[in-house]
């Protein structure tokens, strides 16, 4: 028996388009009919796979350079941004709302430090400053860069500025 597959592909597609909305509901059944199951085995098959994951990762990161830059930039902004209002806005000296002007000042010092634990991954320190903050830890405040910088005068917090 010897089959076309133009129609064949024809068939299918038209089968498709006329049952897609039942297909749908069973994936739908079957990803949250067990999803603690499906979830499970999404993390072996990234255990598994890890050293697969990540060189993947990083040549779609190379190859799609751009997007990746523009897509982490509106992330970093988000957060940022979810963070100034978490801190409340404005600054906590002269009350400067304009968040181009804010910084997050460590009320106790030892920024620099703390930065320095994180290798330069802006993305897992916004992430760990949101978590102090939302837990009412009270290490950090909303400061324009003028009252930043007098604090850093007067409290003469150089850190790695004048090594």
């Amino acid at each position: 028996m010897v089959v076309d597959l133009g129609k064949r592909k024809i068939y299918q597609r038209q089968w498709y388009l006329k049952n897609k909305e039942r297909e749908h509901q069973k994936q739908a059944a079957r990803y949250w009919g067990d999803h603690e199951k499906a979830l499970e085995w999404s993390r072996q098959y990234r255990i598994k796979n890890a050293k697969h994951l990540e060189e993947y990762g990083r040549k779609w990161r190379v190859l799609n350079r751009a997007h990746y830059r523009k897509v982490k930039k509106e992330y970093l902004f988000k957060k940022r941004m979810e963070l100034i209002q978490r801190m409340g806005g404005k600054c906590v000296r002269c009350s400067m709302a304009d968040w181009r002007c804010l910084a997050i000042d460590h009320i106790y010092g030892g920024g620099h430090l703390e930065r320095k634990q994180f290798s330069g991954n802006q993305q897992r320190y916004l992430k760990h400053i949101l978590g102090s903050v939302s837990t009412g830890q009270d290490r950090y405040q909303l400061l324009c860069y003028n009252c930043n910088r007098i604090k850093q005068h007067e409290k003469k917090e150089w850190g790695m500025l004048c090594r």
